[in-house]
């Protein structure tokens, strides 16, 4: 459609491609189980997506709005063209007025040239609540990253991670260069290394002012923990929580091995707690270790080796 607004009532698309180019299409309930629906204008009421691509943007990058609720299933996906930061003139939007329902996939198409970055969010999809659960498989975005969906009560993001998830992949998505690339380089000044901001999903441009979480006592009786953020899926470094009475000879209590879960070593760990999150997982470790009168201190620190 070049302009105006088609009414249609009750329709229902098995193939082929309808396109809101300049004008709007009225429809109480747009059923596609087929083809192509795309265009950067507006369905006026609700669409049903059981098959076939739904493609915001007419020839290129735009905002396709449902005035109405939108409901996807398998096999129907979302196509979007991912070309910067800004919705609708950089990337991809789908905007729905109502209720989503988000049942099918998701594919996507990086364009322009554009490297989004480590943790950055591009919000594809804007609706009043939804229902479901969001299953979108993450898909390549190229130059070792990938997007991954993140469903929020209003809206629907795409998460940039690493894939695989390796110190270069990370330093590049970071946007560190040159001797700021190298995993003994500090370029922020922090006092963390890149193997540690790499290791404990930190960012090496951002200065850590108070360098994480310190060891505190917990529970009763007492006995020291440490929480820290890890790095999911990383196959190139370890990650091992120690302890010491002394600072000067330290023994390894709990390990994170080339990416798996954190383990306990050698019973030394009262418990290990992993909150997992999209790019990292949240890691408390909790000593074994008994505090008491009598006893020598006892110190916890986490260590990043490898690469």
């Amino acid at each position: 459609m070049a302009a105006g607004v088609l009414q249609l009532g009750q329709f229902s698309q098995t193939a082929g491609t309808l396109s809101l180019h300049g004008g709007n299409v009225e429809c109480a309930n747009l059923q596609i189980g087929g083809g192509v629906l795309k265009g950067s204008r507006s369905v006026v009421g609700s669409v049903t997506q059981t098959g076939g691509q739904i493609q915001p943007g007419d020839s290129g990058i735009g905002t396709l709005t449902i005035t109405g609720s939108f409901t996807q299933s398998a096999p129907g996906a979302l196509h979007l063209e991912l070309g910067g930061r800004v919705a609708g003139t950089q990337h991809d939007q789908l905007v729905v007025n109502g209720a989503a329902t988000l049942g099918g996939g998701v594919s996507g198409l990086i364009v322009n040239g554009f490297l989004p970055l480590l943790a950055e969010q591009l919000t594809v999809i804007r609706y009043a609540s939804r229902t479901g659960a969001l299953n979108w498989t993450p898909f390549s975005a190229g130059s070792g990253r990938k997007m991954s969906p993140l469903a929020y009560t209003t809206e629907a993001r795409l998460l940039t991670g690493l894939d695989p998830v390796q110190f270069a992949n990370w330093a590049q998505a970071t946007g560190l260069t040159g001797p700021d690339a190298l995993p003994d380089a500090d370029p922020d000044r922090d006092g963390l290394t890149n193997r540690l901001e790499y290791g404990l999903y930190r960012f090496p441009q951002t200065p850590d002012i108070q360098g994480g979480t310190p060891p505190a006592l917990t529970g009763s009786p007492a006995r020291l923990q440490i929480t820290y953020n890890r790095i999911n899926d990383a196959t190139d470094l370890d990650i091992d929580v120690e302890a010491s009475t002394d600072i000067q000879t330290w023994e390894t209590i709990a390990r994170s091995h080339l990416g798996t879960p954190t383990a306990d070593i050698g019973g030394k760990t009262f418990s290990i707690i992993e909150t997992p999150f999209a790019n990292h997982t949240q890691v408390t470790v909790v000593d074994q270790f008994l505090p008491g009168p009598g006893q020598p201190r006892r110190f916890l620190r986490v260590r990043v080796t490898g690469l």
